[in-house]
C-alpha cells in the first residue's frame, strides 16, 4: 500500500495480517427471497497459511471469495490508500489498486479509531461485483468478530434449477436479474486461539 497510509491504516492492517491460528463455532443466516437454506451451524478454523475453511452439512452459500481472501488480496497488494473523512469514532478511507489487471476495481475501508479493527469494508470487483463486509465485535476477542454481515450481488451469475428450488423449470438455469442481492450473517462464538 502507498499514499496516505497513517498510524490508524497500518495499526489496522497490522491486526488483520497477524491474526494467530483460531478456530470457532458459528451460526449462518442467508437471506435471499428465491432460496430457502435453513441456518447452518458448524465450526470454522483459521491459519495464517491456509485461510479460512468452514465445516458443517448440508449445503452453504458464499460469494465466490471470503471475506477473509478478499480482506487479504486488497491488504497484501500495491494500492493508493486515500484518507476520505473521519468522525468521533472511525475513519474512512478509499483503496484503489495500482495494477489495472487486479480484480479489485475500488474498495472503501472503514476503521475504528479506538480498537483499529475494520468495521465495513465495500468493494468493487470484476469478477464479483459489489460485496460489502460490516464486522461486529465482543469484548472477549476483541481483534476478531462476533458478527460478520455479507452483502453481495448475485446479479448474472446462474444457478442450476435444482438448487434454487425451482423444479417446474428443471434443467433451466436460473435468471439472477430476478433477485440480485443477498445477505448472509455469520454469528462467531467459543474461540480458541491456537
Amino acid at each position: 500500500m502507498i499514499a496516505q497510509e497513517d498510524s490508524l491504516f497500518l495499526a489496522a492492517k497490522k491486526i488483520f495480517l497477524n491474526s494467530p491460528a483460531y478456530e470457532c463455532s458459528f451460526e449462518m443466516d442467508l437471506n435471499v427471497d428465491f432460496i430457502n437454506i435453513p441456518n447452518k451451524k458448524g465450526q470454522m478454523t483459521y491459519s495464517p497459511k491456509s485461510g479460512v475453511d468452514y465445516k458443517f452439512d448440508g449445503v452453504g452459500f458464499f460469494p465466490k471469495k471470503s471475506a477473509n481472501e478478499q480482506m487479504q488480496s486488497i491488504l497484501n497488494t500495491a494500492c493508493t490508500v486515500i484518507k476520505l473523512e473521519a468522525d468521533v469514532n472511525s475513519v474512512k478511507y478509499k483503496v484503489i489498486p495500482n495494477d489495472i489487471n487486479f480484480d479489485l476495481v475500488l474498495a472503501d475501508i472503514i476503521i475504528d479509531k479506538e480498537s483499529a479493527n475494520m468495521v465495513r469494508m465495500n468493494t468493487i470487483t470484476k469478477e464479483s461485483g459489489a460485496i460489502s463486509l460490516s464486522f461486529e465485535y465482543n469484548a472477549n476477542v476483541d481483534y476478531l468478530p462476533s458478527k460478520l454481515t455479507i452483502d453481495f450481488d448475485l446479479k448474472n451469475r446462474k444457478l442450476p434449477a435444482s438448487f434454487t428450488g425451482d423444479f417446474e423449470n428443471m434443467g433451466e438455469d436460473f435468471d439472477m436479474n430476478k433477485q440480485s442481492n443477498a445477505e448472509l450473517i455469520i454469528f462467531y462464538a467459543n474461540y480458541i486461539i491456537k
